[in-house]
Parts: C-alpha cells; sequence; structure tokens
C-alpha cells in the first residue's frame, strides 16, 4: 500500500516540482516561509554575491573580455568564460583559494555545478611550452591534490601548447561532462 501512495505521489509530483513550489509563492508569502530546500535561484544568487578579490592586472597584460565585460588574461580563459555564460553556468574568475601549507592560489574559474550544489575550480593550464610555467604548474596542481582537489572530482583541466591550442569542441565537451 506504501509503494502505491508512493507511486501516485511520484505522478502528481514531477520531477523538481515541489522546489519550484516556492518560487512560485508571491514574494510577500516568501518571507513568511522557512523552505528547507533553497531554490537553485536563491542558491545561486547567494553563491554570486559572495565578495571576494581576485588578481590585480599588471599594466603590460593584454586586454580580453567575455561577454559579460569581465576582463581576461588569455584568449582561451576567454573562451572558457564565453562557454560557462552560454550554459548558464555561474562562475567567479580568479577567486582566491586557500590551500593547505601553500598559501592561496587564484584558479582561473570557480565553477558551480548547480544540479550536485558542488563547487569546483577550473584551471586552464595555456603555456605549457614554457618550462618555468610548467614546473610553477605541475608544483601547484601537487598541493591541489594534496589538499583534496583531485582532477575530475573538485577539479577541471584544460591545458594547450602553441602546437595543441584548446578548442572549443573540447571546452564544450568538459562543460558537458562536469558541470550539466
Amino acid at each position: 500500500k506504501e509503494y502505491a501512495i508512493l507511486q501516485k505521489l511520484n505522478e502528481i509530483y514531477k520531477n523538481g516540482m515541489v522546489e519550484d513550489t516556492y518560487e512560485n509563492i508571491a514574494l510577500l508569502k516568501q518571507h513568511l516561509i522557512a523552505p528547507i530546500w533553497m531554490p537553485d535561484k536563491t542558491y545561486i544568487e547567494n553563491w554570486k554575491n559572495e565578495p571576494y578579490i581576485g588578481l590585480e592586472f599588471r599594466e603590460d597584460n593584454p586586454e580580453f573580455y567575455s561577454d559579460r565585460g569581465e576582463r581576461m588574461r588569455s584568449k582561451s580563459e576567454l573562451m572558457i568564460a564565453n562557454a560557462l555564460n552560454k550554459y548558464g553556468i555561474p562562475y567567479k574568475y580568479e577567486c582566491p583559494l586557500e590551500l593547505k601549507s601553500y598559501g592561496t592560489v587564484y584558479p582561473d574559474f570557480t565553477v558551480l555545478n548547480i544540479k550536485q550544489r558542488k563547487e569546483m575550480y577550473w584551471e586552464h593550464l595555456g603555456l605549457l611550452d614554457d618550462y618555468d610555467y610548467s614546473e610553477r604548474n605541475l608544483n601547484k596542481l601537487t598541493w591541489y591534490e594534496l589538499n583534496g582537489f583531485f582532477p575530475g572530482d573538485k577539479l577541471i583541466l584544460s591545458y594547450e601548447t602553441a602546437r595543441h591550442p584548446l578548442s572549443t569542441k573540447l571546452i564544450n565537451m568538459i562543460i558537458n561532462k562536469y558541470l550539466l
């Protein structure tokens, strides 16, 4: 009997319907209710509105601007930002992250997997042809892992060299794999 009742309820309340109920109530009534589940829209807005200070740009840095008007350090980061924006993935550019025994890092993107309500970090390694850059970033990636941020779990990696540039096709595949 219980199973039959649960099946009926499942038919009545389609996926997401209960969660959407709060958002569909008049704003004046929403203030009278303490929802047990924060609606995605509210969750995303709260996440986006957490203040942070990113890295400063030097005067000699090139100027690349995303569709949202944010300044980026490279064309590849610009491509990633615009793809995230196109898919509606909330992100923060160069939001500081503290790694124990290492210090502060500024992942290229802090992104939000909305379905899982999971914050992830996307590092794009764009100068792998440069030995010093590669060494510095391999060291940083080790510290990410020592702090529990593993590729494919909480850490997304993309990379390129002069002969093997990052493609929009790969960016879209990465977004579909980890963030949608």
